[in-house]
């Protein structure tokens, strides 16, 4: 989960990752954008969602220390 918009940095880095990250896991990963709030919106949702091991949060710095 980014919790900006797609194309930008963040995301860019995110999906550069995700791939080598799959094949050494041999996972399918996907990369979800949910924007709004300076990336709190995906916070607050990786936060709540069930704790399976499999939803992973890529954030900026400044969103997790304020979180």
């Amino acid at each position: 989960m980014v919790g900006l918009a797609s194309g930008g940095p963040t995301d860019l880095i995110a999906r550069i990752i995700a791939k080598p990250l799959s094949d050494q896991i041999l996972q399918s990963i996907i990369v979800e954008n949910k924007v709004g709030a300076g990336g709190s919106i995906a916070a607050e949702f990786v936060a709540r969602s069930e704790p399976d091991g499999y939803t992973l949060l890529w954030a900026i710095e400044r969103l997790l220390a304020i979180a």
